[in-house]
């Protein structure tokens, strides 16, 4: 269950004093900075993460969600007309693939780069999808879907109550015999990956344009049977 923090610190205050307090285990499901994804630099560099049809880091490789879909079509028996809830949308690539098969499409996401790119995509292909910049944990429909998704690791990043406060929110959105669809990050994909711990320096990158140093620590919390990653990135000081 992957947790991620970010920390921009002034250079004037970076000291080894701070380095220790960050190696420190935050409390788990510590919140991260308030509308992350929406920081300029940060939600472009996602953006194009996502369109990057090769990378599988802040979506699966195109080529695998070609394969989700059709899988999801079939095991769901998505026909045209089928409402189907994408919550964490993103940029829409697996709802403009449901919505070519003439599934009806509602996506939701925090991230309004995202949902502009999402929007603008959908007419310029003449697709009748209803995107919605909104955090989908405020969603107040009831039994107006077929299916629900909510794909690559979201539901891990939501505190107890806040997973059981979102599947309540779906189960109300759903019909009769609707289906949720989720996935999840589990023991083995940590074992195989391990946890994130060094640093190194970029001329520009994700977290900032221009020269930057950025650290990260990985923590494991056995008892949850969870794990987080904080990042840092120091700001430049005043001059």
């Amino acid at each position: 269950m992957p947790r991620s923090a970010t920390h921009k610190v002034d250079s004037s205050q970076f000291s080894i004093e701070l380095l220790l307090e960050l190696q420190q285990p935050p409390e788990p499901f510590t919140p991260g900075a308030p509308l992350f994804w929406d920081d300029p630099h940060i939600s472009a560099q996602m953006l194009a993460a996502h369109l990057d049809p090769h990378l599988a880091a802040a979506s699966r490789t195109h080529a695998e969600i070609d394969r989700s879909v059709a899988w999801l079509a079939e095991q769901l028996a998505l026909r045209p007309g089928t409402a189907v809830l994408d919550l964490g949308c993103g940029p829409g690539l697996y709802a403009a693939r449901l919505a070519a098969r003439g599934v009806r499409v509602t996506g939701i996401d925090y991230s309004r780069r995202s949902i502009d790119y999402a929007v603008q995509e959908a007419h310029a292909q003449e697709m009748d999808i209803d995107y919605r910049y909104q955090n989908y944990l405020t969603l107040d429909e009831t039994e107006r879907y077929d299916a629900a998704l909510l794909i690559y690791g979201d539901f891990c990043t939501l505190a107890p109550a806040l997973r059981a406060r979102l599947l309540h929110t779906i189960r109300a959105a759903l019909r009769p015999h609707g289906t949720l669809v989720l996935d999840v990050s589990t023991p083995v994909h940590r074992a195989r990956h391990g946890l994130r711990q060094g640093w190194y320096t970029a001329e520009s990158g994700f977290w900032r344009a221009g020269p930057h140093l950025v650290m990260e620590q990985g923590f494991a919390y056995p008892r949850q049977q969870s794990f987080s990653t904080s990042t840092l990135w120091p700001r430049p000081a005043a001059r």
